[in-house]
């Protein structure tokens, strides 16, 4: 498997003449090097993502393959990307997942996105707080953030949205649990929780959220909440400090209690524990209808692919190859009986 796998990101990150790269040329490497330092030095720093941290997520080891290209335009450096794959023909930029979540690339602002287009693969960019230039981009999707100052009636919003019935349901239910706040290893517990729950291509990022959330940790601007029964925890959630607030980050709890919204109850608690704490906003993201009766929509952020055009045709015959075996199947299917052999007629991942 490893080998197919290699020898797929070799021809995909291949210097193929049809990928338009506007004179720059791309240098891929499949971990750190003295290379990258050297770049990183004469590129602009990241005040989302430090060098440091950077480093230790290049070479933090995880199951999901992970390399970074260096764009240089001649002997300069333009840009230096950091990638995660999320799928067939799809890469993740590294600080996607949560991790640093408004961080996409070290380059300047004019060289960012022809520094993106230059490297031929689909680049998928998440929640970013600025609308990108139309021309450079795919699949542009706005996404309405939710997010209430700490500084208001919460709870009077809460009532308004029929939250605040179902909190003081959880509160009663959830009255024999203990409270904890950033105990060293609720991180991981929660990390790993969501991530095993939920497996899907959001949580690919989790072993480098587990780095995210030790470097924030030591800048105190990550914090964990987690519920206790008899010491063990049974619910917990993640959060970033980012721009004066609170962002909600993962969040899982162990299904026998969620019958007591044992999860809800933790982010009732981190409210009361921000507003407490002097934190201006509590950002629960985007995305999931459920967070419109926590926080109005306050903001919007942007997601988008940087997409070459073979991309595009390699997704296209993807999609016919699955309508030929669908058209196949389901006639053979009704013939053979259901007993017989069971095709996937799912979509391809691929967008």
């Amino acid at each position: 498997m490893d080998f197919f796998a290699n020898t797929i990101d070799r021809a995909e990150r291949g210097p193929w003449p049809w990928v338009r790269r506007g004179g720059l040329r791309v240098r891929w490497l499949d971990g750190w090097s003295p290379i990258l330092e050297r770049a990183l030095a004469e590129l602009p720093e990241s005040s989302e993502c430090s060098f440091e941290f950077f480093e230790a997520m290049v070479r933090n080891r995880s199951r999901v393959r992970k390399c970074v290209a260096l764009v240089s335009n001649a002997e300069r450096p333009v840009a230096v990307v950091g990638l995660r794959r999320i799928g067939p023909l799809r890469w993740d930029v590294i600080g996607g997942g949560g991790v640093a979540p408004r961080f996409v690339a070290y380059a300047a602002e004019a060289d960012l996105f022809p520094a993106l287009s230059a490297l031929g693969v689909n680049v998928h960019v998440t929640t970013q707080p600025h609308p990108p230039p139309r021309n450079w981009v795919k699949s542009l999707v706005e996404h309405p953030v939710h997010r209430i100052r700490l500084d208001s009636d919460f709870e009077g919003y809460w009532r308004q949205s029929g939250q605040l019935k179902n909190l003081k349901q959880a509160r009663r239910r959830t009255q024999a649990l203990t409270v904890e706040i950033d105990a060293r290893p609720a991180a991981e517990w929660i990390i790993r929780g969501w991530a095993d729950y939920w497996r899907t291509p959001d949580t690919a990022s989790w072993e480098d959220l587990i780095v995210a959330s030790e470097h924030y940790r030591k800048e105190d601007r990550f914090h964990t909440i987690r519920l206790l029964d008899g010491g063990e925890p049974v619910s917990g959630s993640s959060f970033l400090v980012e721009n004066g607030g609170l962002l909600f980050v993962t969040t899982y709890t162990k299904p026998e209690y969620r019958r007591i919204s044992a999860g809800a109850r933790v982010l009732d608690i981190a409210f009361a524990w921000a507003a407490d704490s002097g934190f201006k906003h509590m950002d629960i993201g985007v995305g999931h209808a459920y967070k419109r009766r926590w926080a109005p929509e306050s903001a919007m952020r942007w997601s988008y692919d940087i997409r070459p055009w073979h991309v595009d045709v390699a997704a296209a015959l993807a999609r016919r190859a699955r309508a030929a075996v669908r058209h196949v199947a389901l006639p053979a299917r009704s013939f053979f009986g259901k007993n017989s052999l069971r095709l996937d007629p799912s979509q391809t991942n691929i967008p």
